[in-house]
């Protein structure tokens, strides 16, 4: 389908718009301040590569790559490296490290490494592949690479003072892997392919993030794996081993590609392996965690006797009803059969014993003595294709969505004919053949698993399209639902790809009728569980997460209150218990409480001695009541001070006296659709004034841009003020005047970036209400500026425009002296002291431990370690934020934008500021009120709340406001 653009972006009004609307300057800040991932826009489609090279042959010989010659002096290279490797190249971020092999036989070649994967922040591994300087398909970019962790062994073991088995954090070693370059996102079973030319051929490997050292390369032909049938013919003279049963707990797995895999507690059945009646013991692994193509576990296990041996497996799958989740089983680094190749797991409510095997029985594998590897890896199995050919269909479908709405709007006038049959011809050809790809897709699903309400996405989305096929007069009508089918397709991508799995045991088995445990409890026995859980519930204390008081000594002791979820509470209770009480000796008594207990419970006196996680406002509005104490009082304040950006404490001080220390930092960042700006010309603007430039070119297309909108909530970050402020701050004005007296936005400064910001609303119809996630993903706003924390809502939510977007530095404004300025409001979360703690210096010893750079780190990691990257921690400690796993170059448009960050000063009545300043651009961009005497007005009533907060706190006051 051709873009809408060809179709009307000709002649005159190109000609005239063209001579209208500046072009938009390419940004400034080339290096640090953007960054997209670009996958498929360099380099042509895997697809088209394939049809390319369909009749290419496929060679059955092993190459291998060698390191050039010009580079066996490097500094890089290592000997000896680590068991297995002999020889490797260090190779990190920029490098390009050219490799060379003599093909005998051109073909398709799939190419596999052997690697240690090397750690900087933490951050995917990922690599780019050139065959004879060229990329050759989208596959070849930003390769992702596995890394390797383990459960702390200083951890194994350990309970807490309930006897509740304490979960290991995990650390990341270095082992030597093998693993093709293949897709990340698993929409391919096989590894990717590559053409190489008879003679000597080049592959240059470029570091994109992280460092790891490759040791040998090589060009490896693929060809179809033996069925077991085959695999046992091999056998045949072979018998069962006789062996001893080996069962493997699988919540000990030796290795983890993600620090996601660790070990869980098994609530729903007294069967799970152990069990304790009393204490909660880590007895499972995987569940929701274990769902994500790619990520496998690895089990080490000793065999005595030459032999065949039979494996079964412990597990359940009653997490997703209407699919099945697939592994990858492979022995010893090989899949020894097509059969393990997919090996699925239907939906079932319970635990299931599952052999390996078919209707002919359970499959043997030989195995020699010594230690074995078993590895499951997590893949779609059989869906695979399908998957893909969806992810492909939905990809045209937003192009079409993109292409009618730059006609019709994305709220088409139902009375209008928009002439789409005549302006785009081949619109109901598309859909027409859309529609079909999609119904096949799915009577594909309803017969492999069954009709189910996740297929019925597919099938309401094609007989839509069958609808709007027979008549391009409707479509205008059906657009809205058109984009929401959209949506749904986009979330059944998401359903689809979960393969949720968990395990309780592995049974390695080389006896004839091995009789293993009944995997569940029986009726009684799960009754009488049931009941006593329910007994145990009505004495558990669910606010407090244990204490560490001492059984044999006075110990100070400090009761700490943090208002978040669950999650957040345990893993601080665990730091709390591994590395603040052994080094302090200080007793930490941890509450999860409501984030409003806090106000109430300090009136009356029983408020904790530490508060964490309190919002910016927090700090100031107790200080004036007297109720925190002033963190100058300790000598090492003004070190402790050194670990956080000097903006970022600008909120936390009022008089001079600060009364917090930060805990994590929010601020905004421009988001751009590569794809929709690339096939609009447009280029990621730098400036307001760029914004200004490329906004008619975005409402010409009915599309537009959009800024942070305004939400009934107290976070700067989020309100529609971000963006006043931002203007503001960048135009060299400030919030307040005479240290907080009064407010100054009613300066000439402040009006004029008050008229700035509405007039990109009046002048320009911006959205004043809207979805981050729908506006972007459909491309009705291909440039969005928001907080930067969208980019983990982008990656877990829309994984259909991954490599379609990026983000860079707010839009700045041109200084006298050819600087651009891209200040922003930066604002988070805060810790302080109350005023009524019996032990000030134990609760500053213990915020200075809590936002110390190593603890924030492992706390970051083990919150991303639970819940995923969708958590991932945004600490304020410059230290630690350098650690967080980033892709190196998002990290850079972060650190930079993180430097332009403004603290949002905090004075009494100041909330009445950023209310007002909504209330006034409401009235000026909806009721058209006149700017300067709108703002005046409110200026005047922000002023006399601010006065009479003053008096109220016996502060000193200019009445002239």
């Amino acid at each position: 389908m051709k873009r809408f653009k060809k179709y009307v972006a000709l002649g005159l009004c190109t000609l005239m718009f063209s001579t209208i609307v500046p072009v938009a300057r390419a940004n400034t800040y080339t290096d640090t301040s953007e960054v997209a991932t670009q996958a498929v826009l360099k380099a042509s489609d895997y697809e088209a590569f394939l049809a390319t090279y369909e009749n290419a042959k496929r060679p059955t010989k092993l190459v291998e790559f060698k390191i050039g010659n010009e580079q066996q002096a490097s500094p890089m290279i290592v000997n000896d490296y680590i068991e297995g490797m002999k020889e490797g190249v260090y190779t990190q971020e920029g490098d390009r490290i050219v490799w060379t092999a003599q093909v005998e036989e051109a073909g398709l070649y799939a190419i596999e490494l052997e690697y240690v994967a090397e750690y900087d922040r933490g951050s995917p591994i990922q690599r780019t592949f050139y065959i004879n300087d060229e990329i050759q398909h989208s596959g070849a970019l930003d390769v992702e690479f596995a890394r390797t962790y383990i459960d702390n062994p200083s951890d194994i073991g350990k309970r807490d003072q309930n006897q509740n088995e304490i979960r290991p954090s995990q650390l990341e070693v270095k082992k030597l892997q093998k693993d093709f370059v293949k897709d990340s996102m698993g929409y391919y079973s096989e590894p990717y392919l590559f053409y190489l030319e008879k003679g000597m051929n080049t592959l240059t490997i470029e570091g994109v993030s992280e460092p790891m050292t490759i040791g040998k390369v090589w060009a490896t032909p693929l060809s179809e794996k033996q069925s077991y049938q085959d695999y046992k013919t091999n056998y045949q003279d072979k018998k069962l081993a006789g062996q001893d049963t080996i069962f493997l707990d699988a919540e000990k797995a030796n290795y983890k590609s993600t620090p996601v895999l660790y070990a869980q507690h098994d609530r729903t059945s007294p069967k799970t392996i152990p069990y304790d009646e009393d204490a909660q013991l880590l007895n499972m692994i995987g569940g929701t965690n274990w769902s994500i193509p790619g990520q496998n576990l690895v089990w080490e296990f000793e065999v005595k006797e030459a032999g065949l041996y039979t494996i079964y497996l412990k597990a359940k799958q009653n997490y997703n009803r209407d699919f099945k989740s697939s592994r990858q089983i492979s022995i010893d680094g090989e899949v020894p059969f097509k059969e393990f190749v997919n090996w699925e797991f239907g939906y079932q409510p319970k635990w299931q014993l599952v052999e390996l095997g078919d209707e002919n029985g359970a499959y043997t594998l030989y195995l020699e003595p010594g230690v074995h590897e078993l590895k499951l890896e997590a893949n779609l199995g059989e869906v695979t294709t399908q998957t893909r050919k969806v992810q492909d269909i939905l990809l045209q479908l937003n192009n079409l969505y993109t292409d009618i709405m730059i006609i019709t709007g994305a709220t088409p006038d139902r009375m209008r004919d928009y002439r789409l049959g005549t302006l785009m011809p081949e619109l109901t050809g598309e859909m027409t053949r859309l529609a079909e790809e999609l119904q096949a897709v799915a009577d594909w699903m309803s017969a492999y698993s069954g009709k189910g309400q996740n297929n019925a996405a597919l099938e309401v989305s094609a007989r839509q399209l069958r609808k709007m096929s027979k008549d391009a007069d409707i479509i205008p009508r059906e657009l809205d639902f058109f984009k929401s089918n959209n949506g749904a397709l986009a979330n059944w991508l998401v359903k689809v790809r979960d393969q949720s799995l968990a395990l309780d045991y592995i049974a390695i088995v080389s006896k004839e009728d091995v009789q293993l445990a009944t995997p569940n409890a029986t009726f009684i026995e799960q009754f009488i569980y049931g009941f006593k859980n329910f007994l145990k519930s009505f004495s558990d204390d669910y606010a407090t997460l244990g204490t560490t008081t001492s059984q044999t000594e006075e110990r100070p002791s400090i009761k700490v209150w943090i208002p978040t979820g669950r999650d957040q509470a345990q893993v601080l209770r665990k730091l709390i218990d591994m590395y603040f009480t052994p080094h302090y000796g200080i007793d930490v008594d941890l509450q999860l409480v409501t984030a409003g207990s806090l106000l109430p419970a300090t009136v009356a006196g029983i408020g904790p001695d530490v508060a964490l996680s309190m919002g910016d406002t927090e700090p100031v509005n107790y200080a004036v009541r007297d109720a925190v104490i002033d963190l100058n009082r300790f000598a090492d304040f003004e070190e402790v001070a050194k670990r956080f950006l000097p903006e970022r404490m600008v909120p936390l001080t009022f008089e001079d006296k600060v009364y917090a220390l930060p805990e994590t930092q929010n601020f905004n960042v421009m988001f751009y659709r590569t794809d929709v700006l690339e096939e609009l010309g447009v280029q990621v603007p730098t400036t307001w004034i760029d914004v200004v430039a490329t906004i008619p070119i975005l409402l010409k297309n009915n599309m537009n841009f959009a800024l942070p909108v305004s939400v009934p909530r107290a976070d700067l970050i989020e309100a529609g003020t971000s963006t006043y402020y931002t203007m503001l701050f960048q135009n060299g004005g400030e919030i307040y005047k005479d240290n907080g007296m009064a407010s100054n936005i009613d300066s000439e400064i402040g009006l004029e970036s008050f008229k700035q910001w509405t007039n990109l609303f009046v002048n320009y119809a911006l959205p004043q209400e809207y979805d981050f996630l729908t506006r972007f993903r459909t491309g009705e706003s291909p440039i969005v500026v928001g907080n930067f924390a969208n980019f983990n809502t982008l990656m877990v939510s829309a994984p259909e425009i991954k490599g379609l977007w990026g983000f860079s530095l707010i839009p700045g404004t041109m200084k006298a002296d050819g600087t651009i300025d891209h200040s922003t409001p930066i604002s988070g979360s805060d810790c302080f002291i109350l005023k009524n703690s019996k032990n000030y210096d134990a609760s500053w010893e213990f915020m200075k431990w809590w936002t110390s750079a190593e603890i924030q780190v492992a706390f970051g990691k083990e919150m991303e370690s639970i819940l995923g990257p969708s958590a991932r921690y945004a600490t304020a400690n410059l230290e630690a934020f350098g650690n967080i796993p980033w892709d190196n170059a998002f990290y850079k448009v972060l650190n930079e934008q993180m430097k332009w960050g403004r603290g949002i000063e905090q004075v009494p009545g100041g909330y009445f500021t950023g209310r007002h300043i909504n209330n006034a651009f409401r009235k000026v961009v909806t009721g058209k009120g006149d700017i300067r005497e709108t703002l005046l007005d409110y200026v005047y009533v922000i002023n006399q709340e601010l006065i009479g907060k003053r008096k109220e706190f016996g502060l000193p006051v200019i009445e002239q406001y």
